[in-house]
């Protein structure tokens, strides 16, 4: 990757901070049965991409 010229681009809802309706949370059990994988709350995205030397540089939320 080229500082200040790569970019990586994620695709993914959040899962809320606070519930966990199963219309989020049946995904997650899918993923992490299936591929290993979680759904992850926006704190968790930030936290793997700080870990990862990376980080966001916007964030879009759908309309209310």
């Amino acid at each position: 990757m080229i500082p200040g010229y790569s970019k990586i681009l994620v695709n993914d809802i959040f899962l809320s901070e606070k519930t966990y309706p199963m219309q989020s949370a049946g995904p997650d059990w899918l993923m992490m049965i299936t591929f290993s994988g979680i759904k992850r709350t926006e704190a968790q995205w930030q936290k793997l991409l700080d870990e990862a030397g990376l980080g966001a540089t916007e964030v879009w939320y759908p309309p209310k």
